[in-house]
């Protein structure tokens, strides 16, 4: 058996791959956002600012502990082939992948450029696209970290019972 194979050979391993992807195309952005910060001028800055910190807390931060090594580390700590719910793995993918695109986009439309139109999203006032984008990647990114917690506490709980 090839190390590819022994690698890819579980569900949870092929997610925690996949996560890693996800990780590590936000940690360029987030890279990108750092470079913009150094080479800017005062007019962008508070922009770059927001998009690093942004990306960096919540598509680098949030899913690299929880996903990435829960699906690569815990089932082997917990002597478990798989996480629970394997399943629900492919759907924390998308819903990460997804918060990338939509902070992508939301990163076009100038959503980061403004904070006060985050608190005015919130209590339900017209506000620009771009607001609506970067609460809907806060959304994915919440709602991904969620079930992924979900699926490593039910993980734990079973391999205790054992």
């Amino acid at each position: 058996m090839s190390p590819l194979d022994r690698l890819l050979a579980s569900r949870s391993r092929r997610v925690g791959l996949a996560h890693l992807v996800l990780v590590l195309a936000a940690l360029a952005v987030g890279t990108f956002y750092a470079l913009v910060l150094f080479v800017s001028g005062a007019h962008e800055h508070l922009a770059a600012l927001r998009g690093h910190g942004v990306v960096m807390t919540l598509l680098v931060l949030v899913p690299a502990i929880p996903s990435v090594l829960g699906n690569l580390a815990l089932p082997k700590i917990a002597s478990a082939e798989e996480l629970a719910f394997p399943r629900l793995g492919g759907l924390v993918v998308a819903l990460q992948a997804l918060g990338l695109v939509t902070f992508v986009i939301a990163a076009q439309t100038d959503g980061l450029g403004v904070g006060t139109e985050l608190v005015m999203a919130q209590s339900g006032s017209l506000v620009s696209s771009g607001a609506s984008w970067t609460l809907a990647t806060l959304a994915l990114s919440s709602a991904a970290a969620a079930l992924q917690a979900v699926r490593v506490m039910a993980t734990a709980l079973a391999s205790r019972d054992r």
